[in-house]
């Protein structure tokens, strides 16, 4: 049976439902869209990034998460980090849409060495005193590999155990 036939019935007012999700907050609200899914309480996008509370007044970036994420980077964003990898040639910043406060995202030949390109990007990091963590995944669909940046307390795993304790919520009763 489809997910988007069971949800609803079982979950609308029984409890709270969060979707978690690598895309930005556009992809995500086309995905509920397109395939018909029930609004959620909460949105983790962004790669962990962001925590949006949904409700009838709409998409709310929760600031509590916020906070956390500025202890690791403060008032910097992605966009300051660009110029840090600008000479790495493997390297091509991701449009504008896929960038984020807390999120610098870049394309990458699959066939790079990950583990040396990590380390120089994680050197630079260092150095320019950002505690960062670094996200390597493959776009299947288009054979391209895709670099994220995040802040190092930021993760979709960070963001659902955020979540979970700011909503009283626990491994017994998330699923």
């Amino acid at each position: 049976v489809p997910l988007r036939r069971c949800l609803p019935d079982r979950f609308s007012n029984t409890g709270t439902l969060a979707y978690v999700s690598g895309r930005h907050r556009t992809l995500v609200e086309d995905a509920i869209g397109a395939f018909e899914l029930p609004a959620p309480d909460y949105v983790i996008g962004d790669v962990g990034t962001s925590i949006y509370n949904v409700d009838d007044n709409g998409w709310s970036p929760w600031p509590a998460w916020v906070a956390v994420l500025e202890q690791s980077w403060g008032a910097r964003d992605g966009q300051a980090l660009v110029p840090l990898f600008a000479d790495i040639e493997a390297l091509t910043p991701q449009e504008s849409e896929k960038q984020g406060r807390f999120k610098s995202s870049y394309y990458a030949p699959v066939s790079v060495d990950v583990s040396q390109l990590k380390q120089q990007m994680q050197q630079r990091l260092t150095q320019a005193g950002l505690p960062s963590r670094i996200i390597w995944s493959i776009d299947e669909t288009t054979d391209t590999g895709l670099v994220d940046v995040l802040p190092e307390n930021a993760s979709k795993l960070h963001a659902v155990r955020f979540l979970m304790q700011n909503t009283g919520h626990t491994l017994g009763n998330t699923l």
